[in-house]
């Protein structure tokens, strides 16, 4: 981890936004304390190292909004409860932010999990976002959501030949090249002697005829609050996919683990099952690990089969009700 009391100092380099708010997560968790300026700890004393633009600021410039959460245990229960307070869902939905970034932190601290979101627009930045950010696709056939106020564009798939000059457009149809694997789209914006350049990438699946397991976390956790008496998040839904072909596939799944169970034990593709914790003493803080086997019975040797999910149920002395911070305006 970098010390706190370089972080205000630190230069800019790649993939800004990421590398600030992994720094602020993490910070927040392993010196144990929550706000959006940064503090350096000293035993049971926090010392103030910098404010919170002067953090985000040694970063990346252009940033103009920080939502900041702790105590929840997956992805989705933090964005509810951001999009439930209307100042943080007014720095989601604003339509004044270009670029976000978003960092998470698990593993120490009163609260265990951090996750902290930045949200900013850069003068000299305008992006293009395929598909909505999608990470993947089974289509070669996406939309491009392209930014800014433009005469002209042109585009280009991976390192090929740039189309025509056409007149700019902020939402246009586009084909990626052929061929499973990752694909580039790159965008050339003009207006009189101002010109940019922007780009995304998503990955294009295969296209052929053999199944393959999917959509499957590789590990899950569960926290339990003593005082609170309270289990988060009660359970997990997760559905085995075929993302290889659309056939069936019929699956089993193996508990490891007496904290752990899961109902049904077996289905067909696309049926969904539940993990929950249970069975373990609410009384004394500890860790339990297991693990949960999902497994394609018919057919046989399908890739990605078996699938193993490593499970985690912490059991612990202080409060998990979240804590979040009112938005920021510069």
């Amino acid at each position: 981890m970098l010390a706190p009391t370089r972080v205000c100092l630190r230069s800019k380099a790649l993939n800004l936004w990421v590398r600030l708010l992994r720094y602020h997560a993490s910070d927040l968790g392993e010196d144990d304390y929550f706000s959006h300026d940064t503090y350096d700890r000293a035993g049971s004393d926090l010392d103030f190292v910098c404010d919170t633009w002067q953090r985000i600021e040694a970063y990346i410039s252009g940033a103009n909004a920080e939502n900041a959460a702790a105590g929840y245990t997956t992805p989705q229960e933090v964005m509810d409860a951001w999009l439930s307070s209307p100042g943080h869902q007014a720095n989601i939905l604003s339509t004044y932010s270009w670029e976000i970034g978003v960092g998470y932190y698990e593993g120490s601290g009163s609260y265990y999990t951090y996750w902290v979101q930045d949200f900013g627009r850069r003068d000299d930045v305008y992006p293009l976002i395929i598909n909505g950010e999608d990470v993947s696709t089974d289509s070669p056939t996406v939309s491009l959501y392209i930014y800014g106020d433009w005469q002209k564009m042109r585009l280009r798939n991976d390192d090929g030949v740039w189309t025509d000059w056409e007149p700019f457009q902020t939402i246009i149809g586009w084909t990626l090249n052929d061929g499973a694997g990752e694909h580039t789209v790159t965008v050339e914006l003009s207006t009189g002697s101002q010109t940019a350049t922007s780009s995304d990438t998503i990955y294009l699946n295969a296209d052929n005829s053999l199944p393959a397991l999917g959509n499957l976390p590789d590990s899950l956790s569960f926290t339990y609050s003593i005082p609170d008496q309270k289990l988060s998040p009660q359970d997990y839904r997760v559905t085995p996919l075929n993302q290889g072909n659309g056939d069936s596939l019929n699956w089993q799944v193996k508990v490891d683990g007496p904290e752990f169970t899961s109902t049904p034990s077996a289905g067909t593709t696309p049926d969904e099952f539940s993990i929950a914790a249970g069975n373990f003493d609410k009384l004394t803080p500890d860790t339990y690990s297991g693990s949960l086997t999902v497994t394609v019975t018919d057919p046989l040797n399908v890739t990605g089969s078996p699938h193993v999910i490593n499970l985690t149920l912490r059991v612990v002395e202080t409060s998990i009700l979240p804590l979040y911070l009112p938005m920021l305006s510069r």
